[in-house]
């Protein structure tokens, strides 16, 4: 046990580190600019109920399992989610050259996940959780606002290590630096028009479900991932039937969705987007504005369903 003094949430600092070996801590190489941070130890526990003459239902416990589990979430930094994408996506390659690095996703096949080091640092302690991995991935935005992202995450119980939390410059998005288009085609993305919209959401998902404890052992759980998806959700004014057109028939379509801030790009493109609900606004005195559900299937030749490309200052995601 340790004594330190009260503090306010924002003192703690949250880092990344890429795993080479899932499961051995590597130093962080990233700090998070964070907005809400949950990141915490969980434990299960079994109860004894043996009777014992007595009408006193538990007699005893034991824990069998710890890990640590929570929401990251802030501001679409233009280092910081390179992090988070490769912990989503689980594959990535490196390319370009100084001031302008490429770095593109694609997703992993293995169940086995690409995984991070998630150092934890504050006056109560100074942890590295090893074997974390991302449940899902959140992007979103709407007008006159910051572009937001937000991680679910799990990870083992940490070790205390010394951490030395610096951040780096990073570019930073809002509603301003935001274009989406949509196009028959992914060879048409170029030429199309972005559309009118108010607020989107696109959300990535490989759900770990409960921890796996092997018998021995109650520290060292693996994360095994689910099935991968890609949806989304785009709000617009309602100025033409294009999108209602598109659902009825249910069309497929080319999505591009980028943040771009100077040399700072995050460019998403999907070729095969289909429109699963279409839903109107129908205040009498409001605009009335249609938001449309979106699902990324697989392309059947190269079996992508997003690509995500990120051009950075940063040479390697590592």
């Amino acid at each position: 046990m340790s004594a330190h003094n009260q503090y306010i949430g924002r003192i703690e600092t949250v880092q990344f580190g890429v795993e080479a070996t899932p499961g051995v801590a590597v130093a962080p190489t990233i700090a998070m600019r964070w907005l809400d941070n949950d990141l915490q130890p969980k434990q299960n526990i079994i109860e004894n109920e043996s009777a014992m003459g007595s009408p006193v239902k538990i007699s005893d416990s034991e824990g069998v399992g710890v890990w640590v589990e929570g929401t990251l979430g802030g501001k679409v930094n233009s280092i910081g989610i390179s992090y988070l994408l490769l912990g989503m996506f689980g594959s990535v390659v490196d390319a370009g050259s100084v001031g302008a690095y490429t770095h593109t996703y694609s997703v992993l096949a293995s169940t086995v996940p690409k995984t991070l080091t998630v150092a934890l640092t504050s006056p109560a302690h100074s942890k590295r959780h090893t074997f974390g991995v991302i449940d899902s991935l959140e992007i979103s935005g709407e007008t006159g606002g910051w572009i937001m992202a937000s991680a679910a995450i799990k990870a083992r119980l940490g070790a205390v290590v010394a951490n030395t939390p610096a951040f780096v410059t990073e570019s930073e998005f809002t509603a301003k630096h935001v274009a989406l288009k949509f196009a028959p085609l992914l060879s048409g993305l170029t030429a199309a028009v972005a559309i009118d919209a108010t607020s989107f959401k696109f959300k990535f998902a490989r759900p770990v479900g409960d921890p796996y404890f092997p018998l021995g052992p109650v520290t060292v759980p693996e994360f095994d991932r689910g099935p991968w998806e890609a949806t989304g959700e785009i709000t617009m004014r309602y100025k033409n039937t294009d999108f209602e057109d598109g659902w009825l028939a249910n069309t497929i379509q080319a999505l591009r969705f980028t943040l771009t801030n100077g040399a700072s790009i995050i460019n998403f493109d999907a070729g095969r987007v289909r429109i699963r609900e279409l839903t109107k606004s129908m205040g009498r005195d409001d605009t009335v504005t249609q938001t449309v559900s979106l699902y990324f299937e697989p392309d059947p030749t190269t079996g992508l369903t997003i690509t995500p490309v990120v051009t950075n200052t940063l040479a390697v995601i590592a």
